[in-house]
């Protein structure tokens, strides 16, 4: 294996997964930390990290990804422009001679053909994918799927999660709440990312797909959590998980008929029915619609090689909930 990697590059270390990510590279030591943004951006960082504000134009990424050893990538992808900032910034870490890019997964197994049908934007995710196959041969690649991050699953606002309303103690179930599903919390996510880049595990997660979780959860099982944590009984809406996707797949294919996602990401009545069909179609994923969401054996297969361990859900939660 070439040298140690020591200087790692961030995209989108703002944002939800991104700032954890951010925090376990600097909890860690041993890095130097840099923040891709726009020039434009207003997004500020810990002292210690480097923040580099630049054009995305190939020109500019390739200055800015010089010196850089891996670059980790954590924007969304609801839109086919991200899709193609990450083909941009692939091409830009070849160029300038990057080891390791580690490209936005951080959700459901999207090299599974049945998520993919489903949940037509994780074909996007699937294909930066295949482009970092292509150039495998001289940035190597490591994808890490994580289940739902159920941290922000806890407190995301209602528009953006509208299943599990703490303000109003209002629980959305779906079936009997009893399918299981595989999740991590985004401290979870930082350190497997950091864990990759180590000396002792670059062979083993190159060029591979891998799998982490933080624990093995129902429905039933958070729901007693929230109770417990917050003292007192949730009201409980019973839903069901066919019908949820069913409807965001509908929405989806209606929005995005005639422009497709791109144009449905930017428009300004579409935008917020795109994220609405995305997280509905998501949400069926996670919550027994094929059981897609299930991933032990491969999560034990990869925590083990990289030396992490399963966490508690209940410190997890709670703590996201107080």
């Amino acid at each position: 294996m070439s040298s140690s990697i020591k200087n790692v590059l961030i995209i989108g270390a703002s944002g939800n997964v991104g700032r954890a990510i951010t925090d376990a590279f600097l909890r860690h030591g041993g890095f130097n930390v840099s923040a891709l943004t726009r020039s434009s951006s207003s997004s500020t960082f810990a002292p210690e990290v480097t923040v580099i504000r630049t054009a995305y134009t190939l020109a500019s990424l390739i200055d800015a990804f010089t010196s850089q050893h891996a670059v980790v990538c954590a924007i969304g992808t609801v839109a086919n422009a991200n899709l193609e900032n990450q083909r941009l910034f692939i091409h830009a870490a070849e160029a300038a001679g990057v080891k390791k890019f580690i490209p936005t997964e951080f959700t459901l197994d999207t090299s599974d053909e049945r998520v993919v049908d489903l949940i037509k934007c994780c074909i996007m995710k699937r294909d930066t994918v295949d482009k970092l196959r292509e150039v495998e041969n001289r940035v190597e690649w490591t994808a890490v799927s994580t289940g739902p991050w159920v941290d922000w699953m806890a407190t995301a606002p209602a528009e953006e999660w509208p299943w599990w309303d703490l303000s109003n103690k209002t629980f959305v179930k779906f079936d009997d709440g009893n399918t299981p599903f595989d999740a991590s919390s985004h401290a979870q996510v930082g350190k497997a990312i950091v864990a990759t880049l180590l000396p002792e595990n670059r062979e083993a997660t190159k060029n591979q797909h891998i799998f982490i979780r933080s624990f093995r959860l129902t429905q039933n099982q958070v729901l007693e959590i929230f109770e417990k944590t917050t003292g007192s009984p949730w009201t409980v809406v019973p839903n069901s998980i066919g019908d949820v996707g069913k409807q965001g797949r509908a929405i989806y294919d209606e929005i995005t008929r005639d422009g497709g996602i791109s144009a449905a990401a930017v428009h300004p009545e579409l935008g917020g029915k795109l994220l609405l069909s995305v997280g509905l179609m998501i949400s069926a994923g996670i919550f027994g619609l094929g059981n897609w969401c299930q991933f032990e054996d491969k999560a034990k297969f990869w925590m083990n090689k990289l030396g992490l361990e399963d966490e508690d859900p209940v410190e997890v939660l709670s703590k996201a909930i107080r």
